[in-house]
């Protein structure tokens, strides 16, 4: 089993949908300023699955069936990153 460190950019928008072998997240921030990312570990011998990410900013309402993983900020902006639970 070896595992590898991925990363994998959200978009600005409520759901993204990533797939790949299930992962340990180890950060969320930034990267150019601009883009909500999340740096996971992997185990590329594992099969992959669907992940689900909301990008929630302040004010909205956060998903129930989610877990917090991070936050990003882009400009004036502030994103929190939530994955979906299951």
């Amino acid at each position: 089993m070896s595992k590898t460190i991925f990363k994998y950019p959200l978009s600005i928008i409520d759901r993204n949908v990533v797939t790949a072998p299930p992962m340990a997240i180890l950060h969320v921030r930034e990267q150019y300023g601009e883009t909500p990312t999340v740096w996971a570990e992997v185990d590329e011998s594992e099969p992959e699955v669907e992940h689900v990410f909301h990008i929630v900013g302040t004010g909205m309402t956060v998903p129930s069936d989610a877990t917090y993983v991070g936050t990003a900020f882009t400009g004036a902006w502030v994103w929190h990153v939530y994955k979906e639970n299951g």
